[in-house]
């Protein structure tokens, strides 16, 4: 039952952080031009990322119920934005150092940088909150 889990976990990183980075390059694309600040375009393609990424897996367990797809709670909606914020200031801070102000390459990290620190807290958090098996709770073996 662990491997299960752990193999739905890693499917479930790798497809948020697809969805981070095509959203991300595809917001960093259409709004190279609109926004002049770099730094807000780097955060808003970080948010818009994780923003598509949620609605995904909610589509998804609601779609398809039988499918393990870790919750959103309220709490960590707040903690993705904050993770937004940092990646996209890391990323226009990546930016600035290899020269590379590019709207689509910065939707690109900033996408791929969200969603990854996004999606591993957000299993870490499934993973919290299961059950721990009978065996573990006996102190004596």
């Amino acid at each position: 039952m662990a491997a299960r889990q752990g193999g739905y976990a890693s499917i479930y990183i790798i497809c948020a952080v697809v969805i981070g980075v095509l959203v991300g390059l595809l917001f960093g694309a259409l709004f190279d031009t609109v926004i002049a600040e770099r730094r807000s375009l780097a955060v808003l393609a970080a948010l818009a990322a994780i923003a598509v990424e949620l609605w995904a897996r909610r589509y998804v367990a609601k779609v398809f119920p039988q499918v393990a797809v870790p919750a959103g709670s309220p709490s960590l909606i707040f903690i993705s934005v904050v993770i937004a914020l940092a990646g996209g200031l890391a990323t226009h801070d990546l930016g600035l150092i290899w020269n590379v102000l590019n709207g689509p390459v910065l939707g690109f990290f900033s996408g791929l940088f969200a969603a990854l620190m996004a999606s591993v807290l957000t299993v870490l958090k499934a993973a919290e909150q299961q059950p721990a098996p009978l065996g573990d709770l006996d102190p004596a073996g």
